[in-house]
């Protein structure tokens, strides 16, 4: 099985050298996929005019009180935006636990496991982010 190349621009942009270039990656990595999984995630929906569809929706819970189905509603936005725009992985809504920040209160920390679909063994990946 051949593997794709997917290239871009790591998250957040990396400053390559002392003329201000970006740094841009061109290979299959782990570190780019977490990448696209942040952008999607901290992306509101039309925050991008040429792609208004683009992100989720997590946005409108900021300075909200969460609650057990504000928490459960966050999964499902999270679960159906990375199973649209990041075809490189594959995961269940089970993969991904919201949950209280530990550390910040007022805060909800996203926990998400997934799989690389382009890996020729599998194994889980993670990713947790604190919204």
């Amino acid at each position: 099985m051949q593997l794709k190349q997917y290239s871009g621009f790591p998250f957040p942009a990396v400053q390559k050298g002392p003329q201000g270039a970006l740094r841009y990656v061109k290979e299959n990595t782990t570190a780019l996929i977490k990448s696209s999984i942040a952008q999607i995630l901290l992306t509101a929906k039309g925050e991008r005019p040429w792609n208004p569809e683009f992100g989720c929706d997590l946005t409108r819970f900021l300075f909200e009180v969460a609650n057990p189905a504000d928490m459960e509603t966050i999964q499902n936005i999270c679960y159906d935006a990375i199973v649209r725009w990041e075809p490189r992985v594959r995961l269940s809504p089970l993969d991904i636990v919201v949950a209280p920040s530990q550390t910040d209160p007022g805060r909800l920390s996203v926990s998400i496991s997934y799989q690389e679909v382009t890996k020729t063994k599998p194994s889980k990946e993670s990713l947790t982010l604190t919204i």
